[in-house]
């Protein structure tokens, strides 16, 4: 979800403290003059309540960075304690926690940083407040607040200076032992408000994770949400610290082994029509989907994605990056030319024509399905029905045939084509196709589930309002082992009643995988799955 780093090597943990020892310091600042841009800082004391207030700078760093904070807790702590996770070219916010114990920060950033860590005696605030990015810093961690029976959160967020659609999400942090299905927003736009109910007692805090500015009320009177009961199967949940590092933790779930994959799939992680299409064509070549910012966003391959390369492919593999130098930057392919790899583009003029390609480089498979590229959802479910029929997948825009695709389809007359998803999506642009639907984003990708895994053992999982955990996740269920369906899912419950009734309806359904960590779908969701 909200953008950052999700892995860094061990350094030494004898880095000179700035204002007391090592150990047992309440009050302290760790700089990247003293520990570098990346590292670990020594161990601090805290009890109680306790604040981390940060500030990043990337201005000799020529772009947006990254700047990430990991709070490592005692062991068998069991309380949620969230760093920054930030993009951009500056920022600075205030972290509030409640907890007791040694603590240290491994923090990863591109950029120049300053973290300052002190106690706070300050008492739960009340049932009312307004917390703004403007204090706490677009991602970050609100004070405690307490709270009495009924009571709402308005939230609204803004994404108009960020340059394209945002991520903004709200974890609420209960009290221990608290039952009660507190779930916050998950929203990914150029803007949006609204407010969300509860009734729960006890002292609250937020956690939220944002690409764009925010602003949260705590109020008034309101009624709960509602809960959903599931058919309880054993499901495991793989995901990383946001959309790009849950990529790398299903590339290192599908690949455990270091060197096993054949080739690489590269796509940009910010649009997602190309990497839509390259689903099937990774399970084809045996290796991983991995997305990296795309050419309007970064020049350069993301650090992480570059690593993951490094060990699941050894070198003089092939990575196939899908789309032109106005999706990738052409800097990528030299990056990865100079480690050794080979690199071959697998392009088109645009989405429509990028599709018609992969499928070219399939070997032009005698089953196409059409899914609308005008939006990722109906797509998403068909990735792993392509990939274990051995099919393709091409783009439809909207109810209309692009031309593209209609040329291709009309080369190969007597291919079996599916149209994933209704008359006012695929079927609408292709009324000659086999259609599978159902009334909703949910119900189509529990239709696709039906007609190509009637009877599976296992199943995906991932949020229907963003593409990038079920993009890597299709290509996951599409390959042995795993094979079976992606089911979309909102991020809280209820279960879409069309994906309870499926899963319940499969008596030879055993487990399931969960794609994306709980602010891109939240514990009760997997509990109800």
């Amino acid at each position: 979800m909200a953008t950052g780093l999700c892995s860094v090597a061990f350094l030494s943990s004898f880095w000179a403290f700035a204002t007391a020892s090592a150990a047992g310091a309440d009050t302290g600042t760790y700089t990247s003059t003293q520990i570098g841009t990346s590292g670990d800082t020594p161990q601090f004391s805290q009890t109680g309540n306790w604040t981390m207030a940060w500030s990043y700078n990337c201005s000799s760093f020529g772009s947006a960075g990254n700047f990430s904070v990991t709070v490592n807790q005692p062991s068998g702590d069991l309380t949620e304690d969230n760093g920054p996770n930030e993009l951009g070219l500056s920022g600075s916010g205030t972290d509030y926690y409640t907890d007791t114990g040694a603590f240290s920060l491994s923090v990863i950033s591109e950029c120049d940083w300053s973290i300052t860590v002190s106690p706070s005696s300050a008492p739960p605030q009340g049932g009312s407040g307004t917390y703004t990015s403007a204090e706490i810093g677009s991602a970050g961690n609100t004070p405690q607040f307490s709270e009495t029976g009924n009571w709402t959160m308005a939230w609204s967020y803004d994404c108009s200076s960020f340059g394209s659609a945002g991520n903004f999400s709200v974890d609420v942090i209960q009290p221990a032992g608290d039952l009660a299905d507190d779930v916050g927003p998950n929203e990914l736009g150029t803007g949006g408000s609204g407010t969300d109910s509860y009734s729960d007692t006890g002292v609250f805090s937020l956690v939220i994770n944002s690409e764009c500015a925010w602003s949260i009320t705590l109020n008034g009177p309101s009624t709960p949400p509602p809960a959903s009961p599931g058919p309880g199967l054993p499901v495991q949940r793989i995901y990383g610290q946001d959309a790009i590092g849950t990529s790398l933790a299903i590339s290192q779930a599908e690949f455990p082994t270091s060197g096993t994959a054949t080739a690489v799939v590269l796509a940009r992680s910010d649009y997602f029509a190309d990497a839509l299409a390259g689903g099937p064509f990774a399970a084809k070549v045996g290796g991983p989907l991995l997305t990296t910012p795309g050419a309007s966003m970064s020049t350069t391959l993301d650090p992480r994605v570059q690593t993951e390369i490094q060990r699941v492919l050894p070198a003089g593999g092939t990575v196939y990056i899908l789309g032109g130098d106005l999706a990738l930057s052409p800097n990528i392919d030299t990056t990865l030319q100079g480690l050794g790899y080979v690199t071959q583009r697998v392009a088109g003029a645009d989405e429509y024509a990028t599709a018609v390609a992969i499928a070219e480089q399939l070997g032009n498979p005698t089953t196409i399905f059409e899914a609308t590229g005008l939006s990722f959802q109906d797509a998403l479910s068909a990735v792993p029905a392509a990939i274990t029929t051995g099919g393709a997948i091409l783009l439809t825009n909207g109810t209309t045939q692009a031309p593209e695709t209609a040329a291709y389809l009309g080369a190969h007359p007597s291919d079996t084509r599916y149209a994933i998803g209704g008359p006012l999506a695929a079927y609408g642009a292709d009324p000659s196709a086999n259609p599978v639907y159902g009334q909703d984003l949910f119900a189509t990708s529990a239709a696709v589930a039906t007609t190509f895994f009637p009877e599976a053992s296992t199943f995906g999982a991932a949020t229907g309002l963003n593409f990038s955990d079920a993009l890597a996740g299709g290509v996951f269920m599409g390959t042995a082992g795993h094979v079976g369906p992606m089911l979309l899912v909102e991020p809280s419950v209820p279960l879409p009643p069309s994906i309870a009734s499926y899963l319940v309806g499969d008596t030879q359904m055993l487990n399931g995988y969960l794609f994306g960590g709980p602010l891109a779908v939240g514990s009760d969701v997997m509990a109800a799955l």
